[in-house]
């Protein structure tokens, strides 16, 4: 059985929809559990006159973010799966029924999580997600973003799922947890680094199908970019020293690339600051991981792309100085 967890904050418009797409699902015998982060909008009245009956509301005080809004209702689920789900997506009817066959006639071992094919609820011909993957730039990339959808045909292993939608096996989401130091943004990769490391594996099941509007419950601007900032080196924290003096260089040339490509100095220099409070204060957290990774050097860096940032060095910079020079004159909403 299968229980639907959905994080929510302020999303009332978007819940409406995706609860309804639930509710039209082939497999009825799901629950559902949303865990509100602190929303100032009436997103559980939305909730509350749903046509789901096996549903729960769990209300957070204050805007926790994702990850541990996450944990806290994977703690509440009592069912061997956790679909979990962002509240701007639209489920196909098939889509649940689909996953926990897959899961079900898999002979890959080790498996603990199956993620469908999202694509871009605007442009439906395009692919939003398909699994993601790390670099050891220190960037994480969507799988086959903005392709389209129909090159797609196979089920395939992939490096992360998507958090936005991905049936995981409840017990490894109770045991390995989201890292709550994420806060939002690339916690779901950050799990799959640690899942992959420790021997597990992930599939992308192309014929289930989410649509997903991207950005729905997004926070401003400038706080993203400091989130980021800090998330992208939290994301290397596990990968054995060894390696990590290898692609020292590859690593330095990311984070040089990302400040660039923000294009906002300050911003990105408060993520780093948040980092080294977080190290400082907590201390590196991957050494107890580090005493349990199964995989050998050589498994891991396979499993870590050398694909380099995008567009290139020059461009990014010249755009930065660009932004820089105009940004003060700009009226923007976005920041």
């Amino acid at each position: 059985m299968i229980t639907v967890l959905i994080p929510n904050y302020n999303g009332r418009d978007h819940l409406q929809k995706c609860l309804a797409s639930l509710a039209a699902s082939q497999l009825q015998a799901f629950k559902l559990i949303v865990v509100d982060n602190g929303s100032s909008d009436d997103s559980q009245a939305v909730f509350d006159a749903g046509a789901i009956l096996d549903r729960k509301w769990i209300q957070l005080e204050e805007n926790y973010g994702f990850a541990k809004a996450v944990n806290l209702g994977v703690a509440a689920v009592e069912t061997p799966y956790t679909f979990l789900l962002n509240n701007d997506t639209e489920v196909m009817p098939d889509t649940l029924s689909i996953l926990q066959q897959t899961f079900a006639d898999s002979t890959l071992e080790h498996l603990v999580a199956v993620q469908p094919l999202m694509l871009q609820m605007d442009q439906p011909q395009l692919v939003d997600n398909a699994g993601d993957s790390l670099s050891w730039y220190g960037i994480p990339t969507k799988r086959h973003h903005g392709e389209e959808h129909k090159l797609i045909e196979e089920k395939q292993g992939i490096f992360s799922p998507s958090g936005g939608a991905c049936l995981y096996d409840t017990f490894f989401l109770k045991t390995q947890k989201f890292d709550e130091r994420f806060g939002s943004y690339l916690e779901d990769v950050d799990l799959g680094l640690r899942g992959r490391l420790l021997g597990y594996h992930y599939m992308l099941e192309p014929a289930a199908v989410v649509y997903h509007k991207g950005h729905g419950s997004r926070m401003p601007r400038k706080m993203y970019v400091r989130n980021m900032t800090r998330n992208t080196l939290l994301l290397l924290r596990n990968i054995p020293s060894d390696l990590r003096v290898k692609y020292l260089l590859k690593v330095i040339y990311g984070q040089v690339h990302r400040f660039l490509a923000y294009g906002r100095p300050r911003q990105s220099l408060l993520g780093y600051s948040d980092y080294l409070k977080l190290m400082s204060g907590q201390g590196s957290g991957g050494s107890l991981l580090q005493q349990k990774i199964s995989l050998q050097l050589d498994d891991i860096e396979a499993i870590i792309t050398n694909d380099f940032p995008e567009p290139g060095f020059f461009q990014v910079l010249a755009d930065f100085f660009y932004n820089l020079l105009l940004r003060p004159f700009m009226n923007s909403k976005d920041d």
